[in-house]
């Protein structure tokens, strides 16, 4: 997304109260993701954003910091959402922050 202009909505589209639980994961191939379990109105709210905006990009961000610009590929209708990161440490500490155990140790 070099040299890439996004669009982002003023408020926060998805929320911490749209999430059942976050958790760190890593793949199979070494790559890292944070997992998104959202609730049922969370799901229903992920499932009509993926629908009509299939094909952007959904903008994550933590404490107003740009953390990840994942592609939207497909409408998400099962209230799961994966997106990838850059480590496995950003992985630990996204899914530490968002899942309220507070900042992490070390940036």
């Amino acid at each position: 997304m070099a040299n890439a202009t996004l669009w982002v909505a003023p408020q926060p589209v998805l929320a911490r109260g749209d999430l059942s639980t976050v958790v760190p994961v890593k793949a199979k191939d070494g790559k890292s993701y944070v997992r998104f379990n959202f609730t049922q109105p969370g799901a229903q709210k992920l499932a009509a954003l993926t629908q009509r905006f299939s094909g952007k990009n959904l903008v994550l961000t933590v404490g107003g910091n740009l953390v990840a610009t994942p592609r939207i590929g497909r409408p998400i209708t099962n209230g799961v959402l994966f997106v990838p990161m850059a480590s496995e440490q950003q992985a630990l500490n996204v899914a530490a922050v968002i899942g309220g155990a507070g900042a992490p140790a070390a940036r």
